[in-house]
């Protein structure tokens, strides 16, 4: 019985531990969301009188419910190379088993 409660103890003290690591994930992306936000409304004016898409031939109407479309959810897109960064919030790693990796 005392096997078993180590065994549980154990489990709940990683899934804490997940828990934990997954708040601190949320808070560091609440941060960066609110800094990326705060920069793409300096740029945002300009961003919008500035979109021009380059995806191939489309009908006007096609072409203005793409730009709505986008202009709708445009904070999920890099609108300038400046938004583009990389992030260390997240890690992952590829399981490859025993084959070495391809360069």
């Amino acid at each position: 019985m005392k096997e078993k409660r180590c065994v549980e103890d154990s489990t709940l003290l990683e899934l804490l531990e997940e828990e934990r690591v997954l708040d601190e994930f949320r808070e560091k992306s609440k941060q960066v969301e609110t800094e990326a936000k705060s920069q793409k409304n300096l740029d945002s004016t300009a961003t919008q009188k500035n979109l021009k898409l380059d995806i191939g031939v489309l009908e006007d109407d096609e072409y203005d419910q793409i730009e709505e479309l986008l202009m709708e959810y445009d904070e999920l897109f890099a609108w300038t190379p400046h938004e583009l960064e990389r992030t260390n919030l997240i890690n992952h790693s590829i399981q490859t088993s025993d084959a070495p990796p391809l360069r």
